[in-house]
This record gives structure tokens, C-alpha cells and sequence, in this order.
């Protein structure tokens, strides 16, 4: 229970304060209560904190006819000032209580339902001078106890006078009743508390002594609450002295002796500094030496010697730090424990920088083992006629001891580059990188490259360039597992470009590459060529990638890669004509040719206001067993734009046609039509959509049709309206008929506020294999729904849906809200769909799954983002009311530093033990990381790499690992060129022939 200050009571004032606990077993007049509660006063001082102060009692009575009195320097506190809880007998003020202030608190309690704190605020003393006496003065304190027998009456005589240039001070304490009040036993000096001081110089030149002895019953009963602590005897000197001003050193010795016989410590210092003057470097030197000896009589020696060091010496900065600690046990073992920062920047103008810096924070066991943490990092960096030249190292060291548990880790990281790109002249680039960490286990991880390239552009004429470019690559990754896997590519390239429009682009190109890993070598050769010219309306771009393989496993394959991207026209001033292909054909040693042809054909033409467009897309697949894929993809357009006095119209069908290895054909064909048009005030609009579905199975064999007519007003007011939509449509296949309505009706009373109500219904009569109807199935749902949008940035919706099929009922409830902006520092996105079975218990999974979602960005400045979502139960987006039982979370980081863009994510997934993708791969649980790394060399070029790997706990090797490269460049604002490649290993293939495949393509943009 807490009780709240009471207002401030007019009727008689309070009693003189008193200094000490007292328990007056009186009523005041004022009380109304017929059982009459005890009155304690509790007095002390502050420390300089608000609370919590524990009072003497606690369980005590408050309130009514029992007021709570609390005063600070005598000044009665009203409400609101402080809070105290009676329960437990603790005070909390609003504001800090100084020590030098005093606290009076005034309670009533009843013998019995009250009980004392163990640990109460001690009193504050009250002490009365008795005489001056020359130098010195004699006084008495008395200092109250928590017990029943009185305040400890203790004699003081204190002096402070000039010896010998020097301050000297003393304080003599003499409790005779410390064993007990009236008890006189034990040994005077026992009772006896002793200060003595003495100080003399200032801060470079001087002197300090001093003395304490604080007896075994002073030290108990009132050596606290005199500042003296426990039972001891400490005698200090510490003296200094400054000779010269760049020379310093300072000593010092302390003997602390326990007596209680508990053991003494001895240590001694002494300490030099050298230089320090303006312009010099400085330099400190400590040595400490501790002895303690325990109540046994053991003796522990702790050697501690350091110093530091800092100063400009020419160029180069030097700071040096360093503090090492030995100590050797009873037993004669020692351990140490270190710490060392060493620093050194040298950067002079005109000349190379270097930084070279170790840190190190170690602590050596009795058996050698050293934990604690080592660091040693390196740069320099210069430049000399045209060669410049960085280089870097990082060399860490964690060592860990745990429960006796000991780990080491260390970190190797370096990376070199001499650069020589003088103007107008060959460039020549040589770089090493490594990031290896030798883990616990002593297996070494992580990866090196090692790099050289050579570059050179000159003229072959007057509107041409050419680019010659020789570069090796050589890259080592091991993997935990102690595997390691080494790439090493040779790439020689001629680039011959045009200066002007008409002439043309030719691409040469030599890669070779081998890698090296458990299985053996893996060699690829690949010649490439390259040709692009734009002649007028003409453009012309052609591909093509010879490559020969052998495989680990002694396999040979031929590749070709071919494309052909031809265009012709605009589109608006004359035809627009395109046409491109691609083939991608390998061949294996004495085996027929396997791969795959897609050809795309592109034809549009502006003729007024309307605009026509055919597009063709044929793709042919064949597998190494021969079996063929085809598939054709045949769309037409046509767009007529609306006028002041004339409607839009828009017709679209589309021609999917595709045959699978068996020769079974699928056909799809959509008509889709749009009419826009004004009627009045209002914006009409009516879609048709018809499809037919030609499949083998006659189940999925059938028609489609769809018409939605919508009608939308904008209201009187800015930002508000309202729209009515209406629905209609039916399908047949072989497995069942399907008829559906729906409408529905949207208003925006507000800019801030939107309302929404939908009605569907749906009927299904299905087939049964005898011919004749089953049962025939009516679904109802209704939906009503809310916006809110009270700010900017800002928006929470809420809506409500009833499905009715005739067998169940299902009611779903959905919350969302979204606070922040892409560009704001928080952003938070989230919603719940809560489902429930209406009227009986239903195992439809629909109404016994909830699907949440949750997404949080955090943006602390610019260019940095860090990401968060939770999902639960999501909903599959390809079939209707089916629900995945699924819990993800995935977390992402994005940087962009400039030109460089860093991002990553992490995604964990766990399925539901029964779910089809969980009983697939063995496992319910699997996990997915991706790393994306961007760079802009400049505004027209981007390179862009991405790493994905897809993986299973528990499972074996299994998931998926997906390397994928992009570079794009753009000519001017209406061309652009992309060259990209994949390259995709499936864990679960154990070989590795099959396991990994690649893909590349390149890509011709153009805007009209």
C-alpha cells in the first residue's frame, strides 16, 4: 500500500524535533482514534539523492485520525511533495535531499502489526561543543541507535594548527560506553578513534601524512556514523617533487593492518615524469608493489609497472600506453594481467601516411592460458611519380575461458594495391585481399583474391577508340567444413568503339577459367565476340560465346551462346519493328546437343490517336534426354486515347500456347476490353475479361467470362467522393459451373476517412463423373471496412468479413495500421487477420489459422536502414482461403556509402510439421540468407552482384546457393546495355556436373 503525502494539518504545530529515534508513548490531542498508536520520530540526514530513506518502522498507520508529518530543515512538506510506502516503511522524495539537510519524519504504529527495518537510514548525530582549549576544541556527540537503550555518547577533541610549514590536523575520539550503554569493559584504545594529518607544498612540490586508527568497539558500535569505517589501523605518505620543470617523481607507502586480525596490506609507489615542456614529448613511469597477508598469515605480492608515453618526434605522432599487473599467490604461481596501446601516425606532406597501432587487454591464469582480447592494425599509403600504393592489415586475437571451457579465435585480414594510371598512358592494377578466421576449432575460414590488370585505350582512327584490358583473378574460399574451393580466370579483351553514330562497337574477349575444389578441377575456355551499330532507325546488336568445359569428373561440353537484337523505327514516325533471339546450345562428348532457343518478334505503329501493338515470344527447350518443351506467347494491343468528347478504349488478347516433354499441349487464350467515359460528373468504367482454357485434362478445360462496371464522383468538398462497383461473371469446365456477383460501394466522407462495404456471392455446381450435378455449393460474404488517416504518414484501417458456404460459417476480423513514411527515421507497418468458426466448430483451416504481419524500419541517418517483419499463418496468394501454416522473420540491413551500396537480409521459416513443403524436405525448419553489393563507377555505369543461399535445418545438404552478376551502362538517356550472368547450385544434386548451372545474357535497351 502507498500513501500519499497529507495536506499540511492547521490544527496544533508539531513537537520540538528531536535527534534521535524516540518512541513517545503519548497521544497527540488532536487524534481521534479510540486504540491509541505509538508515535516515533525519525530523524537524519540526506544523500544527496531523492531515496529511498527507510524508516525505523514499517506496517504503520496512516491517514484518518493518523497523519504522516514530514519535515526538511523544519519546513512541513504538503502533497505531491514525496511519496512513502507504509507497507515497507521507504520514503522517496520529489527532488534530492542534500546532506546537509535534515529529515523529520513523525508516524504512529501499533506494537504487534508494525515491525522494524533491519536496515533503517541511521539518525543524524548531535553534537555540542564543551570547551575551547587553545588550538583545540572539545565536544560530544551523541549519535542514536535503532535499539532501546539510548543514544552512543562519544567525546571528541579536534585541533588544526601550523607545523613546519605545513598544515597539521587532528581528531581524537573517545566512545566510553561503546560495548553498550553504561558498559565500561574492554580496552581504552578499543573505544578509541584517532585521526591525524599533515600537509605541506602544493601540487609539484609537497609532502602528505597521515594516520587512523579506528578501535574494534569504536569501529562497531559508532566509527560509521563518524566517518571512520572498520576496524583498522592505516598510516599513508605520499610526497612529491618537481626539481626541474621537465623532470618529476612522486613516492608513496601505505600500511593498512586489520584489527580483527582479519590481515595487513603494504604497497608502495613510485613514479617519474620526463619532458612535458611545450614542445616536447612526455613520459610517465609507475612502479607499485602490494603485499596482503590474509588472517592466516599468507602472503600475496601484486608487482604493477606502467607507464605512457606521447610526442610529436619529426613527422610521426607516438603514443604509447602500457600497464602490467604480476601476481604470485601463497602458492608461488603467478598471473598477470596487461594492458598496452601503441600508436604511431606518421603523415608528413608530400610524403606516404603510415598509422601502425596495437591494443591489448590480456590476463595470464596460473597455467599460462591467456583470455582477453589482442589487436595489430597497419595502413600506408603514398604515392610516387604515377604509382600510387595502400596497404592494410588486421591481425586480432579473442581468447575466451569459460566454465574451463577454453577458446581461441583469431582474425587475419590484409589487403595491398599498386596502382600505376599516368595520363594518356597504359594502367596496370595489382591488388591482394584476404579475410581468413581461424575459429575455435582451429579451422581456418573465409577468403583471399588475388588480382592483376592491365589497361590501355588508344585511337584506331579518327571516330574510333579502343580498349585493350588483361586482367587475372585469383580467388581461394574455405569453408568451415574445411573444405576450400579456388577460381582462378584469365580474362583478355578488345573493346573498339565508335565516336560517332554510324560507326560501329566490336567486343573481343578470352576468359578462361579453372576451379579447384574436393571433387578436382573444373576448366572452362570462352571466346566472345561482340558487334553493335546504330545506322538511322537501324540498330543492330549480335552476341556470340563459344566455350569449351571439362569437368571434375573428366566430362567435356561444348557451349555456344548466341543473341541477335535487331530494331528498326520509333513507333510514332514510322513502323516500329524488333526482333530478337537467343540460343543457348551445349553438347557433351559423343552426345547430342541439349539447350534452349528463344526468339521474341515486336511490331507497333501511332496511327492518330490510337496506338497497335504485336508482340510474339517462342521459347524451345531440350533437355539432355531429349525431351522438348515449347512455348508460345502471342499478345496484341490495341489503345485508342480519349478525348474531350470521346471515350478511351483498350483491347488486349493474349495467345499462351505451350507443349511439355510428353507432347501435351496446353492453349490459353484472354480477351480482355476496357471503355472509359465521362456520364455527367461522374468517371465511368467498364471491363470485360474472357478467357478459354484448352488443357489435356478436361477438369481444367473451359471458359471464362468477367464484366465490372464502376461509377466514381468526386463530392463537393476537396478530398472527398464516392464510387459503386458491380460485378458479374461465370466460368464452366469440365469439373464444374461457377456464377458470381458482387458489389460494392466505397465513400470518402473526409480526406481523412474512407468507408467501404462489399457483397459476393458466389454459386458452384460441380460434375460428377456419372455426368449428372453434385451437390450445389452457395458462397455469401459480406465485408465492411475503415480508413483513418489522422496525419500525414499516419493510417490505421479495420474491417470485418462473414463468409457462408451452407455448411460452415466463417468470420474474420482484420486490424492495420502504418506510421512513418519510405523516408522517415521509424516506419511500422502491421496487420491481423483473426479468424473464427461462427455458430459450430469447423476443421476448415481457414477458421482456425490467423495470418499476422509485422514490418519495422529504422532509419538513423541517411543512406543507412535497418529492417525487421514477422509473419504468421500468411495467406497463399495463388489459391483462394488457402492459408500457409508458416511462422517467418527475417531481418535486413541497407547501406549506401557513396558509390557503394551494402545490403543483406535473413530469413528463418518454420512450417507446420503436416505442410507439404515441410514433409518434402524432410524438415520443418529452413532458413535463407541473401548479400547484395552495388557500385557506381560513374552516372552511367552500375555494377551490381547478388549471393543467395537457400538452406534446411536438419535436413543434409540441401537448398539452393544462386551467385548472380549484372553491369549495366547507359548511353545518353535513351539507350542502355546490360550483361549479366547466374550461376545456381543445388546442394541436393551430388554431382557436381548437375548440381551447378549457368546462365548469361546480355540485354539492349531503348527508349522512344
Amino acid at each position: 500500500m502507498t500513501a500519499w503525502a497529507q495536506a499540511p494539518q492547521p490544527t496544533p504545530p508539531p513537537p520540538p524535533v528531536r535527534n534521535s529515534v524516540l518512541q513517545l508513548q503519548q497521544t497527540p490531542k488532536y487524534a481521534t482514534n479510540l486504540a491509541l498508536p505509538t508515535i516515533a520520530d525519525d530523524t537524519f540526514l540526506g544523500q544527496d539523492k531523492p531515496g529511498p530513506y527507510i524508516l525505523t518502522w514499517r506496517n504503520f498507520q496512516s491517514g484518518g485520525g493518523n497523519p504522516v508529518q514530514i519535515f526538511v530543515d523544519g519546513k512541513l512538506l504538503g502533497a505531491g511533495m514525496y511519496n512513502l510506502d507504509v507497507e515497507k516503511g521507504e520514503l522517496i522524495f520529489q527532488n534530492p535531499i542534500k546532506r546537509t539537510q535534515l529529515v523529520r519524519v513523525r508516524y504512529g504504529y501499533y506494537l504487534g502489526i508494525a515491525t522494524k527495518n533491519p536496515n533503517a537510514t541511521p539518525a543524524a548525530p548531535l553534537t555540542v561543543s564543551l570547551a575551547a582549549l587553545g588550538i583545540a576544541n572539545l565536544s560530544m556527540t551523541a549519535l542514536p541507535t535503532a535499539d532501546t537503550n539510548g543514544p552512543r555518547m562519544v567525546l571528541n577533541l579536534g585541533s588544526k594548527s601550523q607545523l613546519l610549514g605545513g598544515g597539521f590536523s587532528s581528531q581524537l575520539n573517545f566512545a566510553p560506553d561503546a560495548g553498550g550503554q553504561g558498559s565500561m569493559d574492554g580496552v581504552a584504545a578499543d573505544k578509541l578513534g584517532v585521526k591525524l594529518g599533515y600537509a605541506a607544498g602544493n601540487a609539484k612540490n609537497g609532502l602528505d601524512l597521515g594516520f587512523l586508527r579506528s578501535g574494534k568497539q569504536f569501529a562497531s558500535s559508532v566509527g560509521k556514523g563518524l566517518g571512520f569505517g572498520d576496524a583498522v589501523q592505516n598510516m599513508s605518505l605520499a610526497g612529491r617533487m618537481t626539481p626541474m620543470q621537465w623532470l618529476g617523481f612522486n613516492v608513496g607507502r601505505t600500511e593498512i593492518r586489520d584489527l580483527n586480525g582479519k590481515g595487513a596490506t603494504e604497497a608502495q609507489s613510485l613514479g617519474f615524469r620526463l619532458g612535458g615542456t611545450k614542445g616536447t614529448p612526455v613520459a610517465n613511469l609507475l612502479r607499485n608493489t602490494e603485499n596482503k597477508t590474509d588472517a592466516k598469515g599468507l602472503l600475496t605480492e601484486t608487482i604493477t609497472e606502467g607507464g605512457d608515453f606521447a610526442g610529436k618526434l619529426g613527422g610521426a605522432n607516438l603514443v604509447a600506453k602500457r600497464n602490467e599487473a604480476i601476481t604470485t599467490g601463497p602458492d608461488k604461481k603467478e598471473s598477470s594481467a596487461l594492458q598496452e596501446n601503441l600508436g604511431l601516425n606518421l603523415n608528413a606532406k608530400g610524403a606516404p601516411t603510415l598509422n601502425l597501432n596495437r591494443v591489448e587487454d590480456t590476463k595470464t591464469d596460473v597455467t599460462g592460458f591467456k583470455t582477453g582480447s589482442q589487436v595489430e592494425k597497419g595502413d600506408l599509403a603514398g604515392k610516387f611519380g604515377g604509382i600510387a600504393f595502400n596497404a592494410k592489415t588486421n591481425k586480432s586475437r579473442v581468447a575466451t575461458d569459460i566454465k574451463n571451457v577454453k577458446q581461441v579465435t583469431q582474425v587475419y585480414q590484409e589487403a595491398y594495391n599498386f596502382a600505376y594510371a599516368p595520363k594518356n598512358q597504359p594502367n596496370v592494377n595489382v591488388s591482394r585481399n584476404n579475410d581468413f578466421t581461424i575459429n575455435p576449432a582451429g579451422v581456418r575460414v573465409g577468403s583471399g583474391s588475388d588480382k592483376a590488370e592491365f589497361a590501355s585505350k588508344f585511337k584506331t582512327g579518327k571516330f574510333s577508340v579502343a580498349d585493350l584490358v588483361a586482367r587475372t583473378l585469383k580467388v581461394l574460399t574455405a569453408t568451415p567444413d574445411k573444405k576450400q574451393v579456388e577460381v582462378e580466370t584469365q580474362t583478355l579483351g578488345l573493346n573498339y568503339t565508335g565516336a560517332k553514330p554510324g560507326v560501329p562497337t566490336v567486343q573481343l574477349a578470352r576468359v578462361g577459367e579453372e576451379r579447384t575444389d574436393a571433387t578436382g578441377v573444373t576448366k572452362t575456355e570462352s571466346e566472345i565476340i561482340g558487334f553493335k551499330n546504330q545506322l538511322g532507325p537501324l540498330s543492330l546488336d549480335v552476341k556470340s560465346t563459344s566455350a569449351d568445359l571439362v569437368t571434375a569428373d573428366k566430362k567435356i561440353f561444348d557451349i555456344e551462346q548466341q543473341s541477335y537484337n535487331v530494331g528498326y523505327g520509333d513507333g510514332k514516325k514510322q513502323p516500329k519493328f524488333g526482333f530478337f533471339r537467343s540460343e543457348d546450345e551445349r553438347k557433351q562428348e559423343d552426345k547430342d546437343w541439349f539447350g534452349a532457343v528463344a526468339s521474341r518478334y515486336d511490331v507497333g505503329h501511332q496511327i492518330g490517336s490510337a496506338n497497335l501493338a504485336y508482340q510474339l515470344q517462342q521459347n524451345t527447350q531440350v533437355a539432355p534426354d531429349k525431351k522438348e518443351t515449347e512455348a508460345d506467347l502471342a499478345t496484341f494491343q490495341l489503345r485508342l486515347a480519349n478525348g474531350p468528347k470521346r471515350p478511351a478504349l483498350s483491347f488486349t488478347r493474349t495467345e499462351d500456347d505451350k507443349t511439355d516433354a510428353a507432347t501435351k499441349k496446353t492453349e490459353v487464350t484472354v480477351n480482355k476490353a476496357e471503355l472509359t467515359s465521362k456520364l455527367g460528373a461522374a468517371d465511368a468504367v467498364v471491363r470485360t475479361t474472357q478467357a478459354e482454357t484448352n488443357t489435356p485434362d478436361p477438369k481444367t478445360t473451359g471458359v471464362s467470362q468477367e464484366t465490372a462496371l464502376s461509377l466514381a464522383a468526386v463530392g463537393g468538398a476537396k478530398g472527398t467522393g464516392a464510387s459503386i462497383t458491380v460485378t458479374t461473371g461465370q466460368s464452366e469446365t469440365g469439373a464444374a459451373t461457377e456464377q458470381k456477383q458482387g458489389v460494392g460501394v466505397k465513400l470518402q466522407p473526409s480526406p481523412k476517412v474512407t468507408l467501404s462495404a462489399e457483397q459476393k456471392d458466389q454459386v458452384i455446381t460441380p460434375f460428377m463423373p456419372d455426368g449428372k450435378t453434385g451437390l450445389v455449393k452457395n458462397i455469401t460474404s459480406l465485408t465492411t471496412g475503415a480508413e483513418l488517416m489522422p496525419m500525414p504518414g499516419t493510417k490505421f484501417t479495420g474491417a470485418w468479413q462473414s463468409t457462408e458456404d451452407g455448411t460452415t460459417r466463417v468470420g474474420i476480423t482484420q486490424y492495420g495500421a502504418a506510421l512513418g513514411t519510405d523516408k522517415s527515421a521509424f516506419q511500422f507497418t502491421g496487420n491481423l487477420k483473426d479468424r473464427f468458426a461462427l455458430g459450430s466448430v469447423t476443421p476448415n483451416v481457414a477458421a482456425n489459422l490467423d495470418t499476422a504481419n509485422a514490418k519495422l524500419a529504422l532509419r538513423p541517418f541517411s543512406g543507412f536502414q535497418v529492417t525487421g517483419a514477422y509473419t504468421l499463418n500468411p495467406e497463399d496468394p495463388a489459391k483462394q482461403n488457402q492459408i500457409n501454416a508458416l511462422t517467418r522473420r527475417e531481418y535486413g540491413l541497407a547501406a549506401n556509402l557513396g558509390a557503394i551500396q551494402l545490403g543483406g537480409t535473413y530469413a528463418m521459416n518454420e512450417y507446420d510439421a503436416k505442410h507439404p513443403e515441410a514433409v518434402k524436405a524432410g524438415t520443418a525448419t529452413f532458413g535463407e540468407y541473401q548479400v547484395n553489393l552495388g557500385m557506381r563507377f560513374n552516372r552511367y555505369t552500375n555494377l551490381n552482384g547478388t549471393y543467395k543461399n537457400t538452406f534446411f535445418y536438419g535436413a543434409g545438404p540441401k537448398g539452393l546457393q544462386v551467385y548472380t552478376f549484372g553491369l549495366t551502362h547507359n548511353v545518353g538517356s535513351t539507350m542502355n546495355l546490360t550483361m549479366g550472368g547466374s550461376l545456381t547450385s543445388n546442394l541436393a544434386v551430388a554431382s557436381g556436373a548437375q548440381r551447378n548451372e549457368y546462365k548469361a545474357e546480355a540485354k539492349l535497351g531503348v527508349k522512344f
